[in-house]
């Protein structure tokens, strides 16, 4: 898990509160910041280039959130392919990963995820 780091100014209770209320609802901190973030970013609406930006923001929120439901599914996958999310849906598994990023492009997404799926390599750590 990485450490959040906060800019500075921020309020360390109000920190601990949003972190508490992510934790209540099974979200992480980063997510329940990131909303927040959108919905004042919203009220700012108005803006062509602000609300270009939040509808890319909610279809890569849906991208993350689909890509989390089905990553143990892909990782079992076996051979080398590439998998491909947009609009919050799984639009196919491609061999390589020119064909994986063409797929995305065409789609009429504003946000894709290409990913490799199948067996992670071990990692090697070093100790000493």
């Amino acid at each position: 898990m990485t450490k959040l780091r906060l800019p500075r100014g921020i309020d360390k209770t109000l920190h601990k509160r949003v972190r508490d209320a992510a934790a209540r609802e099974d979200k992480s901190t980063a997510n329940a910041i990131n909303e927040a973030l959108t919905g004042w970013l919203a009220s700012k609406s108005g803006n062509p280039i602000s609300d270009t930006w939040l509808n890319i923001g909610k279809e890569a929120t849906l991208n993350n959130d689909k890509y989390e439901k089905l990553r143990s599914k892909l990782v079992r996958k076996t051979g080398e392919r590439y998998g491909v999310i947009t609009r919050g849906e799984l639009i196919g598994i491609f061999p390589n990963l020119k064909e994986a990023a063409a797929a995305s492009l065409k789609s009429s997404g504003r946000h894709g995820i290409v990913t490799k799926i199948g067996p992670r390599e071990p990692r090697l750590v070093k100790f000493g």
